[in-house]
């Protein structure tokens, strides 16, 4: 390996260069937004939950116990935003 390489691996000269497949515009712009509108999702599930957790702290509540809560509020948001986010399948 050469020092321009540092950090990926080397592909041998003499077998072709791997092509990547083809996408359509169209395609990469669909999987663009979808991304765009899970990352919006996440972080207003992520403004939820510190808003939920520094209410919880104000009332005293355990850490534990709001470690617990966040935890389970951010598994709900996460598979929300996989099902409002998805891409449907074509039929």
């Amino acid at each position: 390996m050469h020092h321009g390489a540092v950090g990926r691996a080397s592909h041998p000269s003499h077998l072709p260069h791997p092509v990547a497949p083809r996408t359509s515009t169209r395609t990469l712009l669909a999987l663009a937004g979808c991304m765009t509108n899970f990352f919006v999702y996440m972080i207003g599930v992520i403004l939820v939950v510190a808003a939920l957790a520094y209410g919880a702290s104000l009332m005293h509540i355990s850490t534990t116990w709001i470690a617990v809560g966040a935890v389970v509020i951010l598994g709900l948001g996460i598979m929300g935003a996989i099902v409002k986010t998805r891409q449907k399948e074509p039929s």
